[in-house]
């Protein structure tokens, strides 16, 4: 072993000289590079000033805050000097207060431009029925119907119809109305009074002697033209000469029962007595209040007609020819 070292002594001092030189050369670069690449530490906020001396603050220094009162220290804030700062443009800013719909002042005339052909009314305000003509066409409304699509109907009564409009409550009404019972204008609505048939006097609607109307026979009559065409001029009127309640039969309505006429209308001269029941038309029967509405409108347009009547519990049928 000790003849291989002092045979290769010179190897190995070869070996040991490249390895000094490399890391001695390591070493030297790195000094160097550190020497070049110097990077400043950053100085933070509070080490900057930390060589400085900051002056003691007194209580005179804070005096603005206290004038200020920003946090109500002495809680006097009210909040009326931001209310003065905000100005005009403060009340804009403020959502709207919601609009109550008024139920308690008189309704006002409508000027819809709509006519109240005729109403029916009952003992339960839920079947009561209006007519109301809109340009060429009518149609029949309920209480909580819309009427023209968009107003609610509040009241049906004898010869006027209320709703709510924009608010407050408007009404339509016939020509009867207007004439004998007055306005809502003067009149508080609740305090109305609608008079019932044995309250008003012959002269109060339309009514005919009989002139123009002739029984040519048993449940056969004939009505001169000129006649029936002035009767159905007014048709709210002549709706307002009977009084009538729904005739039940088996839970569903079957024709309406005359339960007073106003002496000398045109329901006498027709032959239509208290205690009858209208169940149809033309063949047609009379199964709602609003079919019974539209009874007089249907026979605007006929030369003949026919009414099934039940009277005494005996069915027939009364003819009408008009000439």
């Amino acid at each position: 072993m000790i003849f291989y070292l002092k045979k290769y002594d010179w190897l190995i001092m070869v070996l040991f000289l490249t390895l000094c030189a490399y890391f001695g050369s390591q070493f030297l670069v790195n000094l160097v590079l550190t020497s070049l690449l110097v990077v400043e530490k950053p100085v933070l906020a509070d080490e900057s000033d930390a060589s400085q001396t900051l002056p003691i603050k007194n209580e005179s220094d804070f005096q603005t805050i206290v004038e200020k009162n920003i946090f109500s220290s002495d809680k006097t804030w009210t909040g009326e000097e931001d209310d003065e700062d905000l100005g005009e443009d403060s009340e804009a800013q403020l959502p709207a207060e919601p609009i109550e719909d008024d139920l308690t002042s008189p309704p006002i005339k409508s000027d819809l431009g709509l006519q109240l052909l005729g109403t029916m009314v009952f003992s339960d305000p839920k079947q009561s029925t209006a007519s109301i003509k809109d340009g060429t066409s009518f149609k029949d409304y309920h209480i909580g119907d819309k009427l023209s699509g968009e107003f609610d109907v509040l009241e049906i009564g004898r010869g006027y119809v209320v709703f709510l409009r924009n608010h407050r409550r408007e009404y339509l009404s016939t020509g009867y109305f207007d004439q004998n019972i007055g306005v809502f204008e003067t009149k508080k609505a609740e305090t109305v009074a609608i008079p019932e048939i044995g309250q008003l006097t012959p002269e109060d609607t339309f009514q005919t002697d009989g002139e123009g109307i002739k029984k040519a026979s048993d449940n056969r009559y004939q009505i001169a033209a000129p006649k029936w065409t002035e009767a159905l001029k007014n048709i709210g009127g002549i709706l307002m000469d009977a009084q009538t309640a729904p005739n039940f039969d088996g839970g569903k309505i079957n024709g309406f029962t005359i339960i007073a006429l106003r002496p000398g209308s045109i329901y006498q001269h027709l032959g239509i007595e208290v205690g009858d029941t209208l169940v149809s038309v033309n063949g047609k029967s009379i199964d709602s209040a609003d079919a019974a509405l539209r009874l007089f409108h249907i026979l605007k347009d006929k030369t003949t007609f026919e009414i099934g009547v039940v009277r005494e519990g005996e069915s027939k049928v009364v003819r009408y020819q008009v000439k």
